[in-house]
């Protein structure tokens, strides 16, 4: 998609696409994107398009900066005097072979499949609320996991790099994971969407830290037939 977007503007995108062909692309499609196996990008013809951009994905992440305390229900990122709550939902997911509530989760971060499953409203001059859209809406879509801290790690089915599988970063298919580690005033945490490097030294990055306000670029996929890929 052309342009740049901050992250308050990525919850328009869903109303400008056509919701029943496409999505905004999650880390997998990024890295289908630039798999060198692909005969369409052999020739590096994604990173040539996107150059050493950021991609911001469609999977959204909310994290405590306290690693020790729970999510809880309620997580506050400040930017420049602004304010961004979002509220946790009390959802079952399973981290560390047990199932719990996210609200409970300690020591990792809570994942929602698509940016699509919350609103944002804003609710003050400085303060935005950041919701789920129902809680219907999240059932098997809101996961936990433990995200390797500034470090090089395999990942999971869903791209992420793994904390409790460091890898070398001469592993071709190692992620390096990268989250906030500082904070304004008054900020719980930390929750936006997922950014991924396309290009350049961030392009094996997988980050949790982009600022609101920093504007990155946003990919738009499609399903279609493609060897079982999707259609970029």
């Amino acid at each position: 998609m052309d342009g740049d977007f901050t992250q308050a503007q990525m919850f328009q995108l869903p109303g400008k696409i056509d919701r029943k062909t496409e999505h905004i692309a999650l880390m997998k499609d990024i890295d289908d994107a630039l798999d060198v196996d692909d005969a369409l990008n052999a020739a590096g013809i994604y990173p040539a398009i996107m150059g050493d951009r950021w991609v911001r994905t469609g999977e959204y992440c909310v994290y405590n900066k306290d690693p020790e305390s729970p999510l809880g229900r309620e997580i506050l990122w400040v930017e420049n005097g602004v304010r961004y709550r979002i509220a946790i939902p009390d959802v079952p997911v399973r981290f560390c072979g047990k199932k719990i509530s996210l609200q409970k989760v300690a020591g990792g971060m809570g994942v929602f499949d698509s940016i699509e499953l919350l609103q944002i409203t804003q609710t003050g001059e400085k303060e935005y609320a950041v919701s789920p859209t129902g809680p219907a809406a999240l059932e098997g879509k809101v996961r936990a996991v433990r995200f390797m801290n500034n470090g090089w790690a395999q990942t999971d089915s869903g791209g992420l790099p793994e904390a409790g599988k460091p890898a070398s970063p001469d592993d071709p298919a190692a992620r390096y994971g990268w989250v906030r580690t500082r904070f304004e005033k008054g900020a719980t945490g930390w929750h936006g969407s997922f950014a991924r490097g396309v290009g350049g030294d961030g392009g094996r990055s997988v980050v949790a830290d982009f600022d609101w306000s920093n504007p990155a670029g946003v990919a738009i996929v499609g399903s279609g037939p493609r060897t079982g890929k999707n259609r970029h």
